[in-house]
């Protein structure tokens, strides 16, 4: 025994100590058929050899376990375990691929998911025979021989030693999952045997008290209880043989009691109405797409297949694991975000929430696929919505803009040199974009890649506080190909590949950058690209950008959540049989600085220690582990899923980092970036930050850059409006956000998208699509537009040219202005319309606070109810005055035969301001001032609500 210790660690400092080497590849079962190749094969006829694994395991803690309790229970984390260690333990090269298996069953998962929305865990059997070697007893009886490099024995007169055992169970291949129900779901593919004897007959799940059988490769719908984070049932299988057996099975549902009942649109998403409602290419990549009607849609059409004012919302990035439903899309972007999509809705959009099945194609489907499929959809879009006009609004969040914006310069690029017709999209919102890339620490990439191939088995593993099925979860994760093309930094670049990380010793000086697929996708942008941005960006489009990040500073200045500073390690475990030393990324522009260390013991036949050295250093490296940016948090936080996994009983506190920096999302130029890596810049600085108030001061929440940068600010950044405020905020999920900063942020998109005053100047309307195609267009605000050469110094000034190929409607509430420096070109078609609005049979806001358009609009539902000639005549009777002091006094007059009743003052947020009832009189003097701004004053005469707009200058 000591001649194999000091083999192997003479093997492995040899190595270490290379001058010439920094990788020695030799993985454990390569090092295991060398130590072993001078055992007999017949006196182990399974062909697995449990000692072949030359470390602690999860077997040993199963069967030991099992026998003292057999109702023991089974997860995800066991069954991988012992499948990895069976494809160990065997001779035959390849038994089990365990990382493919288990690709395979996430994508199961997001498949059903994706398709039906049902959480589908997948049931995995296991039934195998092995031998041991009791190796104690064979030196001892000196019927095992070493050499100092072969372990020998006396052929078949040392079969003795060998001792066959089994390994059975029935577990979930899935777990920690976040629920919105649950079935079981059985394949025979799934079944891990080594005799045809023990193929599966039967399973049945015990649900009150009866056994009810499971049909094979269909959902089987299962109770759940929510009041749990853990979901316990008993499952027995029965073998061809007829011979069977019930094992308890868990599912760990930590989030499930974090789940609310906020209420959703009626009817929301009825996947039977459109039946065409995903769109698939020739390799079974999909689209999938939910229509929530707008108000106006909803009465015109009760069958639900109407729309008109298409709002299209491109979800993010989320892995199966935590579930991706249209529901949990409405929430986290209405119910999170104020009422934002209820109140597109009540202004005339259509909302269609839009995902792609990226998890059920983890290694076929990525962006281009994704942008492709979208092209698809904005076709059938623009060919199907009721109103021609209606130009597509598109909200792009997270890796929804990096498709969004391939998809729409495709589109553009092939409309001008071709025949197709043009997305007839409008606005580009991108919400917490990555154009320079999204970030997952590296140095935890690098941790991962480590883990998936040499795991820490121990006995614990059979208890599940170590996690294989989250170890390949994760490993899965970084090998996806959305993630390779999402992602600034990714493990597998600089000539580091699995390879690397399979070597027990590996030394590695590395330049971090992207993996090749995110070159693919930036050569595929650049193809595209019609030059009018410095980065590539759709160029028919107004485009404006929202950061979930802050105006200044790096994040790790905040007290909650926890951020580490580049000097500050997240991992710096020293330790007799474990040392880890994990790093923030660090910039360092010439010399290499320590980001990674992974120094572990493995134990050869339980006694003799195996050791693996990872050590990867780096250089020029921006710092975006704690630039200034959105962060992750909870579930979907890598950190915190990490620590659980490699360091359960050394959890210290949740710990978190950037994902979307700010630089990223504004796409801030390269040339700008500090020098010192830091890869914070302050919008205020920048001066980025000016809005369209008096005075035009910098803005704490939203600005317009060229107010502040008139002469280059398309140099800083390629978007016309960007939002950004003090706080740093979870990555798209506001729920916690502050409350003030979440209603300006809506407020600020709402504008955008449905403005009050729209102010048209700098355009060729028609220029943006090929000369013989005519492009049609209706610009709506509730208020009134104004169109002209210098109508709004929140855009570059310039004329507002309808061109020949251009069919133009304006509509708006109250007015519409022409200023000087609008024109209109021969063969151009251009319709006035002053009407606006606004839907009111959506649920109500609070009383005390809607917006002045939702207040208006009930007006006018009480108005078609009432009497027509009566109420018209009211409201010609009724008259405001304003004081001459524009001090915010004013007059209310009724010169008809009714009187007062009551006045209510709105601001334009719609908050009510001041109100006074019970005045029965013909004439009402308002003498408390009001600040500057734009008011509603509500007037009720005879039951008669009449609508006066007050102006404070």
């Amino acid at each position: 025994m000591k001649n194999i210790l000091i083999f192997i660690i003479s093997l492995v400092s040899y190595v270490g100590n290379a001058q010439n080497s920094d990788t020695l590849y030799l993985p454990p079962d390569e090092l295991s058929d060398t130590i072993l190749g001078g055992l007999t094969p017949s006196n182990f006829p399974t062909g697995l050899l449990h000692d072949r694994l030359l470390q602690e395991d999860t077997i040993v803690g199963y069967i030991t376990d099992y026998e003292s309790n057999p109702n023991t229970s089974k997860n995800a984390d066991l069954l991988y375990g012992v499948l990895m260690e069976l494809d160990r333990m065997s001779t035959t090269p390849n038994l089990f691929d365990v990382q493919e298996i288990y690709e395979g069953v996430s994508a199961e998962v997001g498949k059903h998911q994706f398709e039906s929305e049902q959480t589908v865990i997948p049931l995995g059997v296991i039934d195998y025979d092995y031998h041991d070697l009791d190796v104690d007893q064979g030196m001892s009886s000196q019927q095992l021989y070493f050499n100092g490099v072969v372990l020998t024995d006396m052929g078949s007169a040392s079969a003795q030693l060998y001792s066959k055992k089994n390994v059975q169970m029935i577990a979930p291949m899935y777990d920690g999952v976040d629920l919105e129900n649950l079935s079981f779901i059985f394949k025979p593919e799934w079944t891990f045997v080594d005799d045809q004897n023990k193929q599966v007959n039967s399973i049945k799940i015990q649900q009150n008290s009866q056994w009810i059988n499971v049909p094979f490769n269909e959902p089987f719908a299962v109770a759940l209880n929510d009041t749990l984070s853990i979901q316990t049932y008993n499952v027995k299988v029965t073998y061809v043989n007829q011979q069977e057996f019930i094992h308890t099975i868990i599912i760990q549902t930590p989030y499930l009691k974090l789940r609310s009942s906020e209420e959703l649109p009626e009817a929301f998403c009825n996947s039977s109405i459109w039946k065409n409602n995903i769109f698939e290419d020739n390799d079974g990549n999909k689209l999938g797409w939910c229509l929530i009607q707008s108000c106006k849609s909803q009465q015109l059409d009760d069958d639900g297949e109407m729309f008109h004012n298409p709002m299209i919302l491109l979800t993010g990035y989320r892995p199966p694991i935590f579930g991706q439903s249209f529901k949990k899309t409405w929430k986290i972007y209405n119910n999170y975000h104020d009422e934002f999509l209820n109140t597109l809705r009540k202004n005339h959009f259509d909302i269609f929430l839009v995902r792609f099945n990226i998890h059920a194609q983890p290694k076929k489907h990525g962006m281009q696929e994704s942008a492709d499929l979208l092209i698809k959809f904005l076709d059938w879009v623009n060919e199907n919505k009721e109103d021609s006009y209606a130009e597509n609004v598109m909200h792009a969040s997270s890796m929804g803009a990096d498709i969004g914006r391939l998809a729409l310069m495709k589109m553009e690029h092939e409309h001008m040199t071709g025949t197709r017709a043009h997305h007839h999209t409008r606005l580009f919102n991108a919400y917490d974009g990555n154009f320079f890339g999204a970030n997952i620490p590296l140095a935890y990439q690098y941790m991962i890649k480590t883990s998936a191939i040499y795991p820490n088995f121990t006995a614990l593993t059979a208890t599940g506080v170590v996690r294989m099925g989250f170890n390949l979860f994760l490993n899965s994760f970084i090998r996806q190909k959305t993630v390779k093309e999402l992602l600034m930094y990714h493990a597998y670049t600089d000539g580091l590949s699995a390879t690397n990380f399979g070597s027990p010793i590996m030394n590695k000086n590395v330049t971090p950058t992207h993996h090749q697929l995110r070159q693919d996708y930036l050569d595929a942008l650049a193809s595209y690209d019609s030059g009018d941005h410095f980065i590539p960006l759709p160029y028919s489009t107004r485009n404006i950008a929202v950061s979930l990040g802050k105006i200044s500073g790096t994040n790790d200045e905040l007290t909650e959540p926890k951020f580490n500073a580049s000097d500050d390690p997240w991992r710096n475990l020293w330790y007799p049989a474990y040392r880890y030393y994990l790093s923030p990324a660090k910039y360092n522009a010439s010399d290499y600085e320590k980001l990674y260390r992974n120094w572990g013991v493995r134990y050869a036949f339980y006694t003799i220690p195996f050791g693996i050295t990872h050590a990867i250093d780096v250089k020029g490296m921006q710092e975006i582990d704690n630039a200034s940016g959105s962060y992750m948090a909870n579930e979907g936080n890598v950190l915190e899923i990490a620590d659980n996994l490699y360091w359960p009983l050394l959890y210290n506190g949740t710990r978190t980092y950037t994902h979307k920096a700010v630089l990223s999302a504004f796409a801030i130029n390269k040339a700008l970036w500090p020098t010192n890596g830091t890869h914070t810049l302050d919008m205020h600085d920048l001066e980025l930050m000016y809005d369209d108030e008096e005075g035009d001061p910098q803005s704490d929440h939203y600005g317009y850059p060229n107010i502040g940068r008139p002469t280059d600010h398309f140099e800083v950044t390629p978007f016309e409006a960007i939002y950004i405020d003090n706080t740093p905020n979870h990555h798209i999920n506001l729920k916690n956000d502050n409350a003030t900063d979440r209603a300006i942020l809506t407020s600020f998109m709402v504008n955008e998208y449905r403005p009050s005053i729209l102010n048209l100047q700098n355009d060729h309307l028609g220029e943006q699509a090929r000369s013989t195609y005519t492009y049609k267009s209706k610009r709506i605000a509730k208020e009134a537009i104004h169109t002209g050469f210098d109508v709004t110094y929140t855009t570059d000034k310039g004329y507002y040219v309808v061109e020949p190929n251009a069919d133009l409607i304006l509509e708006a509430g109250n007015y519409i202005e022409l200023r000087p420096g609008t024109y209109t070109e021969l063969g151009a078609a251009a319709l006035i319309h002053i009407y606006y609005e606004e839907c009111n049979e959506l649920d109500a806001l609070s009383e005390n606070k809607r917006p002045i358009t939702e207040i208006q609009s009930q007006m006018v539902h009480e108005r078609r109810e009432g009497e027509t000639n009566k109420t018209s005549a009211i409201s010609e009777s009724v008259k405001l005055f304003p004081n001459p002091s524009s001090d915010g006094k004013f007059k209310v007059k009724s010169f008809g035969e009714d009187v007062i009743e009551s006045i209510a003052i709105y601001d334009f947020q719609g908050s009510l301001i001041q109100c006074q009832d019970k005045i029965e009189m013909k004439s009402y003097y308002h003498d408390i001032p009001l600040d500057k701004g734009v008011y509603l004053v509500i007037a009720k005469v005879d039951g008669v609500s009449v609508s006066l707009r007050l102006v404070v200058l």
